[in-house]
């Protein structure tokens, strides 16, 4: 093996280990990227729970109720069937703009 060819192989060799050392900088970037923002799904119960509580609530239970039912906080409850998209807006609880008037 000549000397020229020694290094073309050589540098050729040099920028494939500073790509793959990018690359081993990018998937870890990814990687922690997806465990900041990971987020486990909801088990079928806690779906369901959810859904009973957003129930109750729509049958005129209040937060304070149905947080002592399941032993949480009205703000835990609010957030939980905001969750499943009800809120008291929806439900027709809290007058819109237009009654007040």
């Amino acid at each position: 093996m000549n000397a020229q060819k020694f290094y073309d192989e050589w540098k050729e060799l040099v920028q494939l280990s500073k790509l793959i050392n990018l690359r081993k900088k990018e998937l870890k970037k990814i990687l922690k990227s997806l465990e900041n923002n990971y987020r486990p799904m909801r088990s079928p119960e806690s779906l369901k729970r959810e859904m009973e509580m957003a129930e109750r609530y729509k049958n005129g239970e209040t937060l304070q109720e149905i947080g002592d039912h399941y032993g949480l906080t009205r703000e835990r409850v609010r957030q939980l069937i905001n969750k499943v998209g009800v809120s008291g807006k929806s439900t027709g609880r809290y007058p819109t703009k237009e009654v007040i008037k």
